[in-house]
């Protein structure tokens, strides 16, 4: 609840016409609800980040972890979920994507799905695949490997150890290695992030937080960022709070 001990809810208006102070007294006592809400909404918002931030090393499956522009962001898959609608929940809150390990560290990767990755990887001869199949190599193990390690596996191509090499070292640093990449303004990414934290906090008879304030050389990016992951007036209203 709201410091009751702050100066400013102590006023009185004894010295005023009747009239005036009934006004005043009543919208004192709306600033200090108002304010009591607030502080109800910080903390419940100090609490959700420190979830995610506990989880920030990780491997939960009910965190996803973002590597946004070269800032790390760490969100419940619950709180990317609740707009049904949005890209955010398609992609990330979709059983079958669970399923399909992408949301995994690559260093939990079993054999079949490092092979996976190699057959799906561009450049890279469908040889090399088999190679990491039949020797049963999985993530910890893909991640430490050299080209004399892919030599002892039978992969001896100079070109395709370059390939190989490289493919490793981007993925070690890639949406799949330690965090999903996105490739957007951290601050605006970050902005629709908190407010889906707000909305998340939100009870079913709470009023629905503000729009959120965005400074003025990002106002038109924001709004950009938001259509792509939020398509649609109703999608995107769940984030700006109002149809555009």
């Amino acid at each position: 609840l709201v410091d009751c001990n702050e100066e400013w809810t102590r006023i009185t208006y004894d010295e005023l016409p009747a009239d005036i102070k009934t006004a005043l007294e009543e919208e004192k006592k709306a600033l200090i609800e108002t304010n009591s809400t607030l502080q109800q909404q910080i903390r419940a918002f100090n609490r959700e980040k420190h979830f995610v931030n506990s989880f920030a090393t990780g491997h939960s499956e009910d965190i996803v972890q973002f590597n946004v522009s070269g800032e790390r962001m760490a969100v419940k898959r619950s709180t990317l979920g609740l707009c049904r609608d949005s890209v955010l929940a398609k992609q990330y809150d979709d059983p079958l994507w669970k399923r399909d390990g992408t949301c995994q560290s690559v260093e939990n990767w079993d054999f079949k799905r490092v092979a996976k990755w190699a057959l799906e990887k561009q450049n890279i001869p469908d040889e090399v695949a088999q190679k990491l199949n039949e020797s049963k190599i999985d993530g910890s193990a893909l991640l430490a490997f050299g080209r004399d390690d892919l030599k002892e596996i039978g992969i001896t191509d100079p070109g395709t150890l370059a390939k190989c090499i490289r493919a490793i070292n981007e993925l070690e640093n890639s949406s799949f290695g330690n965090a999903i990449l996105v490739e957007q303004s951290a601050y605006c990414f970050g902005k629709m992030i908190d407010q889906l934290r707000l909305r998340a906090m939100c009870r079913p008879d709470d009023e629905l937080p503000p729009a959120p304030e965005i400074r003025e050389p990002d106002k038109k990016r924001f709004k950009r960022v938001v259509d792509y992951y939020f398509p649609g007036d109703e999608a995107s209203s769940f984030i700006l709070g109002h149809s555009p």
